[in-house]
């Protein structure tokens, strides 16, 4: 267990962005806050800069009619605001770690036979598994934990923020500046969808790990241009699209568990803009992590990552460049 904490300990010292990114974006979105503007809504586009001497009456007609719909939502539906702030702060975070973490994967191997630090590691005893493992729980739990994390303290600074500018106000009683119960929800909903997307994108960290221990050079076009000429090749010469539309769901298939679809659908017909927004238990009842673990794709594709991590140590074993 030693061995694997310090070697999780070297991946974040020699990969200063898995911890520097999240904390740049979450420093980003509270400064933007305080300072800049915020959106409220998605179907509603009214944009506000966060200044407290901004009232209502200083808007245009169309922004004050909008505004005056979202104050004249019940509680309820308020709540729902409250948590599209949270879902879009957790987005922008994931996102982010997403882009960070592919490329960590992808030069995680690579790097150490290039600059030849894999023979200072294999005079240790440290066996291939270990490291190769080191690697991907970086990869695929903990830097997504940290960005999660971050992204909760996010919350709790902007909650700070709207209610310092916006507390007693006509703007402030949009949504409310913290609620509990739906946080908590939220972060329990979030742990949740976490597990689940470690474990669907369990099988790409395994493909980029493989990648990174096989490729001598040019790590990023070896994991990239075979997906995409094996989707191109097949539309050009079969006309269908089938390996296309698998990447596409095992890249994206996650994102529907806070799809905006859901968050914004209304039972009843003919409704839009504030009117559409549903009460607090529809919106956290349309999340729904636990419903990808039913899906056949999850498991065949975990058993697939093991595959690959398994390709990934033997080639480790034997290939150092020298």
């Amino acid at each position: 267990m030693n061995v694997l904490v310090t070697l999780v300990k070297r991946e974040f010292w020699e990969h200063r962005a898995l911890w520097l990114v999240p904390l740049l974006i979450g420093v980003a979105i509270v400064v933007l806050a305080a300072f800049e503007g915020v959106h409220v809504g998605d179907r509603v586009n009214i944009s506000i800069d966060l200044d407290s001497s901004v009232a209502a009456n200083d808007l245009e007609p169309q922004e004050r009619a909008a505004l005056q719909s979202l104050t004249e939502l019940p509680a309820n539906k308020k709540q729902t605001i409250y948590l599209m702030t949270l879902v879009t702060f957790l987005t922008v975070h994931m996102l982010a770690i997403g882009i960070v973490v592919f490329f960590y994967l992808l030069d995680s191997l690579y790097s150490e036979r290039k600059d030849r630090s894999i023979l200072f590691w294999k005079s240790l005893p440290v066996s291939d598994g270990v490291t190769v493992l080191s690697k991907g729980l970086v990869g695929l739990l903990i830097a997504p934990l940290l960005a999660i994390g971050m992204a909760a303290l996010t919350q709790i600074v902007f909650g700070g923020i709207w209610a310092l500018k916006f507390g007693g106000s006509s703007i402030g009683s949009v949504m409310p500046a913290w609620d509990t119960a739906v946080w908590l929800k939220f972060q329990g909903l979030t742990l949740l969808a976490f597990c689940v997307g470690a474990l669907w994108y369990a099988p790409i960290a395994g493909y980029l790990l493989l990648v990174s221990a096989w490729a001598r050079r040019n790590v990023f076009l070896w994991a990239v241009m075979p997906p995409v000429l094996l989707a191109v090749g097949e539309k050009l010469l079969m006309g269908s699209d089938y390996i296309g539309e698998f990447i596409g769901r095992r890249m994206l298939g996650v994102a529907e568990i806070f799809s905006v679809d859901a968050r914004y659908s209304s039972a009843d017909a003919g409704e839009f803009g504030a009117a559409a927004v549903q009460p607090i238990d529809r919106a956290l009842a349309a999340i729904d992590p636990a419903g990808f673990f039913l899906t056949p794709d999850l498991w065949l594709g975990l058993a697939a990552a093991a595959l690959l991590v398994f390709a990934a140590v033997r080639i480790r074993r034997y290939r150092d460049d020298t």
